[in-house]
C-alpha cells in the first residue's frame, strides 16, 4: 500500500476514534437509506448488551443530546444500535461478544493491518492507548458484535471493513460485571 494512502485511512481512523465528524455525506446516519448508513454490519443482526451497559448507554444518551450538536449524528447511531439489541445479564453474555470496556483486536480487511482497541465511554477515550469512545463510528459499529464479525461504516477514504478478531479481555468473562 502506498504511504500516503496508509497515511490517509490512518488519519480517518483516528478521526473516526476521536469521534470527529467526517466530510462524506454518505456517512451522515440520518440519511433514510439503509446502505448509506455511517456504519453496518456486513449481515445484519441482533447484538447483545449488558443490562448494565444497556443503562450506563442510555444515560450518556439522556446527557449527551443537548449538549455536543457536532455530535448528534453519532449520538442517533448509538442509539439507532440499542434500539435494535437484545439486552441479557451480565453473567450470560457470550465470552466472545464486543461490550464496554472490552479489549479487542480487529483486521483491516483492506489492508491486512491488525490494530488492538479498547472501547470505552466518551470521557475515557484516547487514542494514543487505543482506547475508542462508544459514540466513534468504530466503536458503536463493534459494540455488541462478536469474534468472526464483519463490521463497516463509511469514511472519507470511502467504506472501512473490520473483521473482529479476537477479545483479549471482556469484563464479564473476568467477573468484572460493574466496570
Amino acid at each position: 500500500m502506498k504511504a500516503g494512502l496508509r497515511t490517509t485511512l490512518k488519519n480517518s481512523l483516528l478521526e473516526q476514534a476521536r469521534g470527529i465528524p467526517d466530510s462524506n455525506p454518505k456517512s451522515d446516519p440520518s440519511r433514510k437509506k439503509k446502505k448509506d448508513r455511517a456504519f453496518s454490519v456486513m449481515e445484519k443482526r441482533k447484538i447483545f448488551i449488558t443490562e448494565f451497559d444497556m443503562n450506563r448507554l442510555e444515560e450518556l444518551l439522556e446527557e449527551s443530546w443537548n449538549m455536543n450538536v457536532r455530535d448528534q449524528k453519532y449520538l442517533e447511531g448509538l442509539q439507532n444500535e440499542l434500539a435494535d439489541c437484545k439486552v441479557i445479564p451480565p453473567d450470560k453474555i457470550p465470552k466472545n461478544v464486543v461490550t464496554m470496556n472490552s479489549s479487542l483486536s480487529v483486521e483491516d480487511l483492506d489492508t491486512g493491518e491488525e490494530m488492538k482497541y479498547t472501547l470505552v465511554f466518551p470521557e475515557e477515550a484516547d487514542i494514543r492507548e487505543h482506547k475508542i469512545s462508544v459514540l466513534a463510528p468504530i466503536g458503536t459499529a463493534l459494540l455488541g458484535y462478536g469474534v468472526g464479525d464483519i463490521v463497516e461504516w463509511n469514511v472519507p477514504s470511502g467504506t472501512k471493513r473490520l473483521k473482529i478478531k479476537a477479545i483479549h479481555y471482556q469484563p464479564e468473562a473476568a467477573g468484572d460485571y460493574h466496570i
